[in-house]
């Protein structure tokens, strides 16, 4: 992906590529497939075909704008589908890398909420969801003014759960107030594949 003053015309040629049913069928048939906990393979049901191709037209032909934060100056950016017709080859393969990735980071497990991934010994903290990795994401905020509207404070007393990620575990993230001092999120534990809802902290000590 990559900033480009693309052709709509090319980008148009582009797309018509992706009309013909011989694409449209390995595409449905090997790209948009999502896999429950038992491996079973179903078709996506929040990734699909149309929903590619009218993003990657907002994103291709429209583009979306931005400060550029080093100087101020307004900058403008597309979906790189090669601006040239010797360079559509360039496109496909930006569109491939980006399917490629998606399908890893997202498509397979079909959703796009963070997924609990951070583990000590197969126990997975429950407050992960206050930060993985050693992050603790309600101490981070925007530091470039115009951006600071981006930043929200906390809402302690707000109730949430991830989409759910097929029954596969560690279960969806969830953020609820505490009830008690020995109210504790716990971990799931990967052996059992129960949550124990005992002290346990994530990298960043967190045990609610």
């Amino acid at each position: 992906v990559a900033p480009t003053t693309s052709s709509p015309t090319m980008a148009y040629d582009f797309f018509r590529l992706l009309e013909f049913e011989d694409f449209q069928r390995n595409m449905e048939s090997l790209v948009f497939l999502s896999y429950t906990a038992s491996g079973t393979v179903y078709p996506s049901k929040m990734y699909t075909l149309s929903g590619m191709i009218n993003s990657l037209k907002d994103m291709a032909l429209i583009g979306i704008s931005y400060d550029d934060p080093r100087d101020g100056s307004q900058k403008f950016f597309k979906f790189y589908l090669g601006y040239e017709e010797k360079n559509l080859a360039y496109g496909q393969a930006n569109l491939a890398a980006f399917l490629a990735n998606a399908m890893v980071e997202s498509i397979a497990k079909d959703t796009c909420d963070e997924l609990n991934s951070d583990d000590m010994a197969g126990r997975f903290a429950v407050s992960n969801s206050c930060g993985q990795n050693g992050r603790s994401y309600q101490d981070e905020f925007c530091i470039i003014a115009e951006e600071a509207k981006m930043s929200c404070p906390v809402d302690v007393n707000m109730e949430t759960t991830a989409v759910s990620n097929e029954g596969r575990g560690p279960p969806p993230f969830t953020c609820r107030p505490k009830t008690g001092d020995n109210d504790y999120a716990g971990f799931w534990d990967e052996r059992s594949k129960t949550t124990e809802f005992s002290a346990y902290s994530n990298a960043m000590g967190r045990l609610d």
